[in-house]
C-alpha cells in the first residue's frame, strides 16, 4: 500500500475542503454525518495544534505543497489569537476565536499547539512562529516538571498519575527538540517521560500489563473504577519510546518500547475480539466495548505502527504478523472508499462488525490516522521510523 499517496491524494485535501472556516479563521472540528461543519459548537483547540503539526509534516515527509503551507498559516493566525500571554490555551472557543471552555485537561492543547508551530517552524523559519513554539513548549514543561509526583488529572476521582500524560509528553518533546527549539529542555522531557513510564508504578509485571492509573506513591489501585488500561495509549507509547530508541540508538530504550507492546493488551484478550478496546477494566478483565459493541479507530491503528516496530527491532515474525493483521482489520473496517473520510468508530452487531456514520464524527480533524500514515510511510520508504521523528 501506498501510505503518503492515501494520505496526500485523499485525506489532506478532504480535510482542507471541509474543515478551513475561511470566515472566522481556524478549523472547524465538529462534523455531521454528510461532513458539513456544525458551527454552532464550538471549535475544540487542541485540533488546531493538531493540524498545524499533520499538514507541515506532511509538507516535511511528503512533498512541499503551498496548500499546505496555507493552512498551517491560517491555523497559527486564529491559535495565537486565542492564547493568553502565559501561553494557556482554552479547550473550547466559540467560532470566531472568544474562549468557551477554559478549563483544561491536563495541558494536551497546549503540547499539541507546540509541536504544531514547531514543525511549521521548520518549514516555515519565522522567529514569530518559533516564539510562540517556545510558549507553549515552555508552559508545558514548567506544569509537568513540576507536577511528576502530584496529582496529574484534573477533577478526576482521586489523586493520582497518569500514563498518558508521559506518552503525551514524549511526542511533544520529540517534536519541538527536532525543530532545534529548547532542545535541552526537551531533550530532558524526552528522557524524564519515558522514565516515568517505566519506573513510576505503571508496569505491571506480575499481571504483563500496564495501568494508566496509580497513586502518587506508585502503587496500583484496589478498586475497580481505577484499576484500568487503555490499550490506544499504550500502543502509542510504544512506537513513540521504541522511535526515541531509535534516535539515541539506545537498544535498552528500543527493548522497554517493544516491552510496552507486549503488555498494551492482557494476554487471552484476542480469544474476546480482534478489534483493540479503548478502555481495559483490569479488576474484570473486560473491555468496557465488549458489552457497548462500539471501537475507535485510532488504538487500532496505533497497534499496526508498534508491532511494526516491534517486527523492525526484534525481527520476529510475530510482530510482523499481528501489524499486517491489525492493518487489514483496520482498512477493512473504519476507512470509507466512497468519500475520503475514515470512519470513526465500528459497532458490532449480530456478530459481524459494521462502520458507523452520524456521532461518530463529531469532534474530528486530521491526526491519528494521517500521523500513522506518515510514520507508516516513512518506514517503507527508508526501513526505518528515523526520518519521521529526527
Amino acid at each position: 500500500m501506498n501510505y503518503k499517496k492515501l494520505l496526500t491524494e485523499e485525506l489532506l485535501p478532504k480535510w482542507i475542503e471541509i474543515s478551513v472556516d475561511k470566515e472566522c479563521g481556524g478549523v472547524f472540528t465538529s462534523f455531521d454525518e454528510n461532513h458539513n461543519p456544525k458551527t454552532d459548537t464550538g471549535k475544540h483547540v487542541w485540533f488546531c495544534g493538531r493540524g498545524m503539526w499533520t499538514y507541515s509534516l506532511a509538507y516535511l515527509l511528503c512533498g512541499p505543497k503551498k496548500e499546505y503551507l496555507d493552512i498551517c498559516e491560517h491555523i497559527f493566525a486564529f491559535l495565537k489569537q486565542c492564547t493568553f500571554p502565559d501561553g494557556k490555551l482554552p479547550q473550547l472557543v466559540e467560532r470566531d476565536g472568544e474562549p468557551k471552555l477554559i478549563k483544561n485537561i491536563f495541558y494536551y492543547t497546549e503540547m499539541f499547539a507546540a509541536m504544531g508551530c514547531a514543525q511549521y517552524y521548520r518549514i516555515c523559519k519565522r522567529e514569530d512562529v518559533k516564539a510562540q513554539a517556545e510558549l507553549y513548549f515552555n508552559y508545558i514543561y514548567e506544569q509537568y516538571m513540576a507536577n511528576l509526583n502530584t496529582n496529574q488529572e484534573e477533577d478526576y476521582r482521586v489523586e493520582c498519575k497518569t500514563f498518558g500524560l508521559h506518552m503525551a509528553m514524549l511526542a511533544a518533546a520529540q517534536f519541538v527538540r527536532n525543530a532545534g527549539i529548547e532542545y535541552k529542555k526537551a531533550d530532558n522531557a524526552a528522557l524524564t517521560a519515558i522514565e516515568q513510564m517505566q519506573n513510576g508504578g505503571f508496569v505491571d509485571d506480575k499481571n504483563r500489563c500496564i495501568h494508566e492509573h496509580v497513586t502518587l506513591d506508585g502503587a496500583l489501585f484496589d478498586n475497580e473504577v481505577n484499576n484500568s488500561s487503555c490499550p490506544g495509549h499504550i500502543y502509542e507509547a510504544a512506537w513513540f519510546v521504541m522511535s526515541e530508541g531509535e534516535y539515541r540508538n539506545d537498544d535498552k530504550i528500543r527493548r522497554f518500547g517493544v516491552k510496552l507492546t507486549d503488555y498494551a493488551m492482557p494476554e487471552g484478550f484476542d480469544k474476546i475480539t480482534d478489534v483493540i478496546p479503548t478502555v481495559f477494566d483490569l479488576s474484570k478483565s473486560v473491555a468496557e466495548n465488549v458489552e457497548s459493541g462500539k471501537f475507535l479507530n485510532w488504538p487500532q491503528l496505533e497497534a499496526v505502527t508498534a508491532f511494526l516496530l516491534a517486527y523492525k527491532i526484534t525481527g520476529e515474525e510475530r510482530y510482523r504478523e499481528l501489524s499486517e493483521k491489525f492493518e487489514k482489520m483496520t482498512f477493512s473496517y473504519f476507512e470509507s472508499f466512497e468519500d475520503t473520510i475514515w470512519c470513526r468508530e465500528i459497532y458490532k452487531e449480530d456478530g459481524r462488525f459494521v462502520s458507523s456514520r452520524g456521532n461518530g464524527y463529531h469532534i474530528n480533524g486530521p491526526f491519528h490516522i494521517e500521523r500513522v500514515l506518515l510514520a507508516l510511510g516513512t518506514v517503507a520508504e527508508t526501513g526505518s521510523i528515523l526520518e519521521y521523528v529526527k
